[in-house]
């Protein structure tokens, strides 16, 4: 298992235009990527591929120092979002999505972390691949506002373990990883079964 350890950085600002290489290259990983599994084994595949770079080293599970990374881009334009142009954008949510869309399930379509705490049906007792919600401080409305989402990998002492993107890597200030969370300022909101997502006709 792939663990990383969440941490806090300065927020990297990759907003230059990504190469047309790397673009067919974000385009072959995404189109790779399993259909017709859970939303969980979709997420997985992407540590599979966290040594594919870019030209200059850059891993694509990760935000880019300078250019605009073109998978977390495409993230947000096929969950609805064609207008965000950098990594610079929370895109935990977006990652969720396009995994429970890619799975032919239905998703929130948001780039809001808090569309989640009233998707699905809350469980008390979480199962591997169950989406968990968390929320920053001061943060209460029911089902918008800041936060993280991402999918319950297990339990690490008291912490939940948790599958997601744009969590915090060494190195990175944000990537697909497993990391513990809560994180600082945060506090769990719920956990949600994703099996309760409506299938695609």
């Amino acid at each position: 298992m792939l663990l990383l350890e969440f941490g806090v950085g300065a927020q990297i600002l990759g907003r230059k235009p990504p190469s047309a290489a790397d673009i067919e290259q974000a385009m072959a990983i995404l189109d790779a990527a399993p259909k017709g599994v859970s939303p969980m084994e979709i997420a997985e595949y992407f540590l599979g591929v966290d040594e594919v770079s870019d030209s200059t080293g850059e891993p694509f599970i990760e935000e880019w120092e300078e250019k605009a990374n073109p998978m977390i881009l495409q993230f947000f334009r096929a969950t609805g979002y064609p207008g965000v142009h950098g990594d610079d954008v929370p895109w935990c949510a977006v990652f969720a999505c396009w995994c429970i869309e890619r799975a032919g399930r239905t998703s929130p379509l948001s780039w809001s972390s808090g569309s989640f705490r009233c998707h699905g049906t809350e469980t008390e007792a979480p199962a591997a691949g169950d989406v968990v919600v968390f929320r920053n401080a001061g943060e209460n409305e029911p089902c918008k506002g800041k936060g993280h989402v991402g999918y319950f990998a297990g339990w690490d002492g008291g912490r939940i373990l948790t599958l997601g993107g744009n969590q915090r890597a060494p190195g990175s200030t944000g990537s697909i990883c497993i990391a513990g969370y809560p994180g600082p300022g945060q506090s769990l909101h719920s956990f949600r079964r994703v099996d309760s997502f409506a299938a695609r006709g």
